[in-house]
C-alpha cells in the first residue's frame, strides 16, 4: 500500500496524464472487488453511490432516456461486467432522478451469463420512461 501511495504522491506533480490516475487507482482497487465494469453506455454510473462489501455490490446508474444503444428496442439499456463468480442474487430497483427512492419500481431484468469467460449481462428494459436511476444489487456465494 505504501508503494501505491508513493506513486501517487510522485504523479501528482506530474500533470501531464492527470486523467489517467482515477482509471488507474479504480483498477487497481478493483482488483478486491467481485464485479468489474466493462460497458454500461449510455447510462451515467454514480461513483459516489456506488460500493462493494465482501460478496455484496451495490451499482447506481443514472439514465436520461435520451440516448439509445439498441436501434431496434430503444427501451433496453444493457449493463456488461466481468464476475469472478456468477451472482445469485440480482435485483434492479427504479426511481425517479431526484426522488427520494419513495417511489421505487422493482424491474425484473434478464440476466444472461456466460459461465466460460465469467461475464455476466443485465438487461433493462426501461418501457419508455425517462429520467431514471436504478439501484443494482448483485450477491455472490
Amino acid at each position: 500500500m505504501e508503494t501505491i501511495r508513493q506513486y501517487i504522491d510522485d504523479a501528482s506533480k506530474t500533470r501531464k496524464m492527470w486523467w489517467v490516475a482515477p482509471n488507474v487507482i479504480a483498477e487497481i482497487a478493483s482488483d478486491v472487488s467481485p464485479v468489474k465494469l466493462l460497458d454500461w453506455a449510455p447510462m451515467q454510473w454514480v461513483a459516489e453511490s456506488s460500493m462493494a462489501t465482501g460478496k455484496k455490490v451495490q451499482l447506481v446508474f443514472r439514465d436520461s432516456g435520451e440516448f439509445a444503444t439498441d436501434a431496434k428496442n430503444p427501451n433496453l439499456r444493457t449493463l456488461r461486467m466481468a464476475t469472478k463468480d456468477i451472482p445469485v442474487l440480482v435485483s434492479v430497483d427504479a426511481t425517479p432522478i431526484g426522488s427520494n427512492r419513495d417511489d421505487v419500481k422493482p424491474l425484473t431484468p434478464k440476466f444472461t451469463k456466460d459461465l466460460s469467460n465469467k461475464l455476466s449481462v443485465i438487461t433493462i428494459d426501461t418501457q419508455g420512461k425517462k429520467n431514471l436511476e436504478y439501484l443494482i444489487k448483485l450477491e455472490f456465494l
